[in-house]
């Protein structure tokens, strides 16, 4: 990634754009549920608090050296890495 290019994420897809040119950059896999808390859906049932759950999110998101890390709840989601 370089200062021209957007991430974007979508239910499934970890992708980049560029700015100047309006187009995909690169795509990959990348289930964006593994940044949502895992209670969550219990706080619907009143199990948990949802002042709770709310703060059990990981969300970072990073990218250093052209390469793009995210700190994710599970250890299923493919590795991956854009250059």
């Amino acid at each position: 990634m370089h200062l021209q290019q957007i991430l974007v994420l979508t239910p499934n897809s970890l992708q980049v754009h560029d700015v100047n040119t309006k187009k995909l950059v690169e795509r990959s896999h990348f289930s964006v549920q593994s940044l949502m808390s895992p209670t969550l859906a219990q706080t619907i049932s009143g199990g948990v608090a949802y002042g709770d759950s709310v703060l059990d999110v990981a969300h970072s998101i990073w990218v250093y050296k052209t390469k793009i890390f995210a700190l994710v709840r599970t250890l299923s989601v493919p590795n991956f890495y854009f250059s």
